[in-house]
């Protein structure tokens, strides 16, 4: 899956002051505590910015759902769809194989009442043509089939463009506040090492990224919604 791209929410002045503070703070509190060997806690003031960070995150996700849902039930309808047509495609396929052979010289030399009299090969035609008559309409059932396929698989991609398209706005707007969580931990990270008591090691030991959503991969999405893999049957 391709990378999903997404623009940054600045973050405002007020908002940096904020952050300026609460790093202040903490670092004058001596939070986090180091402990040699171990990696650094995160911080009660993290743990409230991922909070609310996995809170618009989590609701990104469920608007998500809410907004695709019923083109996913298309999609499955259409799966259906395609397993039936694939197992009607197969069988006329197979009653045509057993129609749509050369005759043999008994097969066309096969005369029918009353041509007793008729050359050998107008006896050969009449019987070719009646072997057309009981193939035709077995062929245009079989091309009649691959094109309900095709219109199908022309649909399932349109609903599976669909659905994409709404998971990378989702993706987009999830990732934009994730990097905003990232920007102001930055900020508040930055005023706590100026004043904490071993900020030597606060700066070596800090981590950059909180966890992101697992949800944001194509395949966590795809198992979220109870989508199958794509692709199916074939207009073959």
């Amino acid at each position: 899956m391709s990378q999903t791209r997404f623009t940054m929410i600045k973050v405002g002045f007020t908002t940096k002051v904020r952050e300026w503070w609460h790093g202040r703070r903490d670092g004058r509190r001596g939070i986090p505590a180091v402990v040699e060997g171990r990696p650094l806690p995160h911080t009660p003031h993290e743990r409230t910015l991922s909070g609310r960070r996995d809170e618009v995150v989590d609701r990104t996700f469920e608007d998500f759902t809410l907004l695709v849902r019923p083109v996913v039930a298309d999609v499955e309808r259409c799966y259906r769809r395609l397993a039936s047509l694939a197992e009607l495609l197969a069988a006329r396929k197979h009653r045509l194989s057993e129609q749509d052979i050369p005759l043999s010289v008994p097969e066309l030399d096969r005369r029918g009442q009353g041509e007793d009299v008729l050359p050998a090969e107008t006896v050969r035609t009449r019987n070719r043509t009646d072997q057309l008559k009981r193939v035709g309409p077995m062929r245009a059932a079989v091309e009649e089939t691959r094109s309900r396929i095709a219109a199908e698989l022309e649909l399932l991609a349109r609903l599976e463009a669909e659905v994409t398209a709404a998971l990378r706005a989702a993706q987009s707007k999830a990732l934009q506040y994730c990097a905003y969580t990232d920007a102001l931990r930055g900020h508040y990270w930055r005023s706590l090492a100026r004043v904490h008591p071993d900020r030597e090691d606060i700066a070596g030991r800090w981590h950059l990224v909180l966890p992101r959503a697992p949800w944001l991969t194509e395949g966590a999405y795809r198992a979220a919604l109870g989508l199958g893999v794509p692709g199916g049957p074939q207009a073959g």
